[in-house]
């Protein structure tokens, strides 16, 4: 079974292949940002929140959760128990959500 902290750190890693972004920590969670935060990383006990910000609410991978918070911004919640949900699929949910934040600069 992966920690938290394995878990972390591959989206860290899968981060930094995606391009150059600033970490901004928070009493309970990071604040990954590019312009403005485009990802929120928030360790649990037993797995790792993330939050992914895109502009759309339908999303592939499936998100546990979909909240609007703007007119056309969506938080897209993902409990991360294991390294293999760090697939393609959430990578390039991962590059949409740096792309948004980057056109926004």
């Amino acid at each position: 079974m992966d920690t938290v902290d394995d878990l972390q750190a591959a989206l860290m890693q899968l981060l930094r292949s995606i391009g150059p972004y600033k970490g901004e920590r928070k009493k309970a969670s990071i604040h990954i940002v590019q312009g403005r935060a485009f990802v929120g990383i928030h360790p649990k006990k037993s797995y790792l929140g993330v939050n992914i910000v895109l502009d759309y609410a339908k999303a592939v991978p499936s998100a546990n959760k979909v909240e609007r918070v703007s007119a056309n911004r969506f938080h897209h919640f993902y409990k991360i128990t294991e390294k293999r949900e760090l697939n393609k699929s959430f990578s390039r949910l991962l590059k949409e959500a740096y792309d948004l934040a980057q056109s926004e600069k």
